[in-house]
């Protein structure tokens, strides 16, 4: 990830010298005043507009992934209710959704989070929520108190079944390849007009450096745009601090 944020923005600032060198080249800077001040002033409309593409884009992906990490720390807490909730239910009711809800989280991170980062989820996973939901499904509370806390469970399940596919929502869904192609024709439309500048060093500076933001922020959206896998990838660790609960509290005195 690193090596490709130094490519794309070497790429856009390359692009940049690249054409207001090739106009040194082959003698393409006689422009009268005249097609500068225009060309300068569609430089000025096109940079604002792509600007505004990029930055909204950027608002979005950031929410994106900020909504994944949200849904699994409320999978991850809605699961630790679950089990103890299941504790509090007791018998052997209580001890078989205690088993599920733990296997499943630890299917969760073996299992669904290296898949993840392809996108897809794992059947083992699936099997195991399906496990779980058919016992809290089957509860048979006896009385009042265990009636209370079969609500609980039966509201716990149904809240990580809708992180459960918030997260792999975020996992499977990305940027189209269309809007990549556009971001790339943008960027290198925009840096192609620095040719209507003077091939002079400061005009070349000035240029390089609108290219390097603007090829950060595409870098940042690219780095973003697939939450669990990458170099910024969200990992597990709220599932597995979840898990870790779940050790404390069953090790607890009851």
């Amino acid at each position: 990830m690193p090596l490709l944020g130094v490519l794309v923005v070497g790429v856009c600032a390359g692009t940049a010298a690249a054409a207001m060198l090739a106009v040194r080249r082959f003698r393409l800077h006689d422009f009268s005043e005249e097609v500068r001040t225009n060309a300068l002033g569609v430089l000025g409309a096109v940079a604002t507009i792509y600007g505004l593409i990029l930055a909204l884009s950027a608002v979005q992906v950031w929410q994106d992934y900020t909504d994944a990490a949200d849904a699994v720390t409320r999978e991850a807490t809605e699961a630790g209710d679950l089990y103890r909730d299941a504790a509090a239910y007791g018998g052997a009711e209580g001890q078989r959704i205690e088993a599920a809800v733990r296997g499943y989280v630890q299917s969760v991170v073996a299992h669904e989070w290296p898949r993840m980062a392809e996108g897809t989820s794992a059947s083992t996973t699936w099997d195991r929520y399906n496990e779980l939901h058919r016992s809290v499904s089957a509860l048979d509370p006896q009385n009042p108190r265990q009636v209370v806390w079969a609500m609980q469970m039966v509201r716990g399940v149904e809240a990580i079944a809708a992180a459960r596919r918030e997260r792999l929502d975020q996992a499977a869904n990305g940027l189209p390849g269309l809007y990549w192609t556009i971001i790339l024709l943008g960027t290198l439309v925009t840096m192609l007009y620095g040719g209507a500048l003077l091939p002079r060093r400061a005009n070349i500076l000035v240029i390089c450096g609108l290219a390097t933001a603007m090829g950060m922020v595409v870098f940042f959206i690219m780095a973003l745009d697939h939450p669990f896998s990458g170099w910024t990838a969200i990992t597990p660790d709220a599932m597995q601090r979840t898990l870790l609960n779940m050790t404390a509290y069953g090790a607890a005195p009851r």
